[in-house]
């Protein structure tokens, strides 16, 4: 790649400047931190979900070891929104779960996946509790993000 480069900045196609500006735009591109990766998946997962969703702040995002759980406090306002989690690369399981008030399970998306989805269709409205369950981590921690999407207002 060096060679290419030396050629072609000898040959003036390419300016030593075009090479830095394209350098540096690819690098503010890439995500800085896990925490940046996993909140950009989580946007694009939403996107996949439905293109009208947009995102209720805050996204947490953790760490987890296998068999650990996570939980978090969800207002149910509309009953349209979307609960989304995803995980890295070392995760092999994650799954969701959403309880109410008297802690009697409403939802949940236990398949054998890494990106499970729960909806708050046909639940009243409330406070309700979503709990995050690494099921499979191939090197602890894994790293996680959960958020919760909802419909553009028209």
């Amino acid at each position: 790649m060096r060679l290419i480069l030396t050629v072609l900045l000898s040959a003036g196609v390419l300016s030593q400047g075009s090479v830095l500006a394209q350098t540096r735009a690819r690098r503010s591109e890439a995500p800085k931190t896990w925490e940046d990766a996993l909140e950009k998946e989580m946007g694009l997962r939403a996107a996949k979900v439905d293109k009208t969703l947009v995102a209720r702040p805050p996204t947490r995002t953790g760490a987890l070891g296998e068999d650990d759980h996570y939980t978090m406090d969800l207002v149910v306002k509309s009953g349209r929104e979307v609960v989304l989690a995803v995980c890295d690369a070392d995760c092999g399981d994650i799954d969701l779960y959403l309880y109410d008030s008297k802690h009697e399970q409403k939802r949940a998306d236990d398949n054998e996946d890494k990106e499970p989805t729960l909806e708050t269709r046909g639940l009243a409205a409330g406070a309700y509790t979503v709990e995050v369950y690494m099921v499979a981590c191939k090197v602890s921690p894994c790293y996680f993000a959960v958020g919760v999407y909802e419909p553009k207002a028209p």
